[in-house]
């Protein structure tokens, strides 16, 4: 794809309304949390064998994917902090069993993924042949405010 035609691409992306705001400041527990700055671009790796789903206009957690209750909610509405660190740990160190697991990862390193393109293509669990593993970039400017948190402020 040309340069120009993928400035146009990036230029009409828009998020729906479908996507799920992070609200620390809503719940009282959480109000004082300090939030740091987003990076400008973010990178995302996506396969033929993903968790919840991804394509080039979408990413959708796991829980999203399945329709499984409270995959529209929050993570800082869960009852209590110890539920919310659990499921933080589950996203975190992919935990691959029953678990709950709303949140949909992405990187400020495009080193980082290019790396985990390869451990992608290589892992016996997905071997994806590296033509259908891609790398998405989006301009976190043209998202609402909280759309992504930093890994460091969920944990």
């Amino acid at each position: 794809m040309a340069l120009a035609e993928l400035t146009d691409d990036l230029r009409n992306t828009t998020l729906d309304d479908n996507g799920l705001l992070f609200s620390p400041h809503a719940h009282a527990r959480w109000s004082d949390l300090k939030l740091e700055p987003i990076p400008r671009f973010l990178f995302r790796v996506y396969t033929p064998r993903p968790d919840g789903f991804t394509d080039e206009t979408t990413a959708c957690s796991r829980d999203a994917t399945a329709e499984k209750h409270g995959s529209n909610e929050d993570i800082f509405a869960t009852q209590t902090p110890c539920a919310t660190a659990k499921i933080i740990a589950d996203h975190l160190w992919w935990t691959r069993d029953e678990r709950s697991d709303n949140l949909v990862s992405w990187s400020s390193s495009m080193l980082f993924l290019i790396r985990y393109i390869f451990y992608r293509h290589y892992d016996s669990t997905d071997e994806s042949s590296l033509h259908d593993i891609h790398l998405l970039v989006i301009d976190t400017e043209r998202f609402p405010a909280r759309t992504f948190i930093r890994d460091s402020d969920l944990i």
